[in-house]
């Protein structure tokens, strides 16, 4: 295949010869059909086509807009020699801190993998500019014996915020009890095990068992974000000044510290509103409206005639541990609550948003870890939950990788 100027050459780094080797381990006896060498290169060519997605992914996220970058640096070359492009790559770290899979060539024996980002045609008549956020990657593949395959995909970056696709997202189990009702254009629960629904209860969809793709939830990486810190010491520090209080018996404008139970509580009282990042549990008590964004290491109690509404990125709670809602009729909530392990709600509030349990490991008492068929994560009463689509959150991407939308195999 001839590639024009505005070729990059971006070869797989020695992160892909350990994924090669993982997919294609050392020949050994085996009764199956014979696999080809020419099959062996397709295969490689779909693992480097993983590794440079989710480097395409990781550059664009970190310095918009880097596509131009990796269309215009070194257009004049057409093809890039090895070792310069091995420096020019390096300077791109990836999330975990580790460098880009791209930049030094996968040594199979004679053979090689590499991968060459071409602009699409996206009507903008510059073959240099990406204007569409997509690109086209070609991948070829040649092994020792002279066997090669390549094939072309187009890409497209998806956007790093996590957009839910469904009302409630569960890693396990989740019941829907009594009158409780899911429902929006949106409004589908999705589980990785299984979901229980009462005959009064009303769900718009459920996808059980699903190969659902869950976000990561982690308060630690939220925490550059707050505008006040509610530290495990029983102090509480204002992001903006680094002024630091410490709450005495009547409590600092609503708040108090319980040691013991390491929890922070709110009741009542009006409360700035911000994001709240808690080394420990909270508690919020109604009646009251509020505007905030609660970020908890460990476990978020809300009770009460209450009135929330998100204060930063369509994000009302993250939590590291469980998420307990207890409400009544008349009580509203909005945005995303996401809890690493549980979720229960009851009551009758109306909750104009999505929920999120991961439900891992059970460190947390709040709320039990339950069974598979009695999850501890339930929405109960008369609880009602709407989704129409279209929240942006806190909450990252999980796949960290670009979209694939065509491929085909050139040879």
């Amino acid at each position: 295949m001839r590639i024009g100027p505005a070729a990059l050459v971006l070869v797989i780094l020695g992160a892909l010869a350990v994924a090669v080797l993982a997919v294609f381990p050392a020949p050994g006896p085996t009764t199956g059909p014979a696999v080809s060498d020419t099959d062996v290169a397709y295969r490689l060519c779909e693992v480097a086509l993983r590794e440079a997605g989710r480097s395409l992914w990781i550059s664009k996220t970190a310095d918009a807009p880097p596509w131009d970058r990796i269309l215009t640096e070194h257009a004049p070359l057409g093809t890039y020699p090895v070792d310069a492009l091995r420096s020019f790559l390096a300077q791109r770290p990836s999330p975990d801190g580790s460098r880009f899979p791209l930049g030094r060539a996968a040594a199979l024996g004679e053979g090689a993998v590499c991968v060459v980002v071409r602009d699409n045609d996206d009507g903008d008549g510059h073959p240099l500019r990406d204007g569409d956020d997509q690109v086209l990657l070609y991948v070829t593949a040649v092994l020792p014996s002279g066997a090669s395959a390549q094939i072309e995909a187009l890409v497209r970056y998806v956007p790093p915020d996590f957009v839910p696709e469904d009302a409630v997202l569960v890693g396990g189990s989740v019941a829907i009890e009594d009158a409780a009702a899911v429902s929006g254009s949106r409004g589908s629960v999705r589980s990785t095990g299984d979901i229980i629904v009462h005959p009064t209860a009303v769900c718009a969809a459920i996808h059980a068992r699903s190969s659902a793709i869950l976000p990561e939830v982690d308060p630690a990486a939220h925490r550059p974000e707050a505008n006040f810190i509610l530290r495990a010491d029983g102090s509480i520090l204002t992001a903006a000044t680094l002024h630091s209080v410490r709450p005495g018996p009547g409590g600092w404008n609503g708040w108090s510290y319980d040691a013991p139970r390491k929890e922070w509580r709110h009741a009542g009282a009006d409360m700035p509103p911000g994001t709240y990042y808690v080394e420990g549990n909270i508690s919020i008590e109604g009646p009251g409206s509020r505007t905030l964004t609660l970020i908890a290491e460990g476990s978020v109690s809300i009770t009460g005639l209450l009135r929330l509404s998100p204060a930063l990125a369509d994000t009302l709670v993250v939590a590291g541990g469980d998420v307990r809602c207890s409400a009544p009729a008349g009580a509203e909530f909005a945005g995303l609550v996401a809890a690493r392990e549980q979720i229960q709600c009851s009551g009758g509030f109306l909750h104009r948003g999505v929920f999120v349990a991961l439900d891992r490991a059970d460190f947390h008492p709040l709320v039990p870890a339950g069974a598979r068929r009695d999850p501890g994560t339930r929405f109960a009463d008369s609880v009602r939950v709407t989704y129409d689509g279209g929240l942006r959150t806190l909450l990252r991407n999980p796949a960290r990788s670009v979209e694939l939308l065509s491929l085909r195999r050139l040879r």
